[in-house]
């Protein structure tokens, strides 16, 4: 998503000078789509049991659940130390009479960053818990 598809967005400026996305959120028919890849802000808005996995683990990886009616996307990138951080969030939550269109162009989104990240989703590690 581009910056004029978010109804809310705030930046980090990273040590290295790259710009990432603290947090957006777009709430649009009937659809909230909320993005992170800020781990402090990922950290506070999750349980540690959701989210600890994924962030130290050496390995991309990712984790699929449904925390508070909200679908969770969390990805993992195995390196802790990275100035970009290791985590992205993606949460989608839908509202009563909903556009199924616009729920399958952010699910579309969804699965072209996982597989962007090299994330294949046929291959477990544990139940809720994936990586490659």
């Amino acid at each position: 998503m581009n910056t004029s598809e978010w109804d809310k967005q705030e930046t980090f400026i990273t040590s290295t000078g790259e710009t990432g996305i603290r947090y957006a959120k777009a709430d649009r028919e009937g659809i909230i789509y909320e993005f992170s890849m800020h781990d402090a802000t990922i950290q506070s808005m999750l349980p540690v049991e959701f989210w600890a996995p994924v962030f130290s683990t050496p390995v991309v990886n990712y984790r699929i659940d449904f925390i508070e009616g909200k679908l969770v996307v969390l990805c993992g990138f195995g390196v802790p130390k990275d100035p970009m951080g290791n985590l992205i969030l993606m949460k989608v939550q839908s509202r009563p009479h909903y556009s199924s269109r616009r729920l399958a162009d952010v699910i579309k989104r969804i699965r072209m960053i996982l597989a962007g990240l090299g994330i294949r989703t046929d291959q477990n590690i544990m139940p809720g818990f994936s990586g490659n």
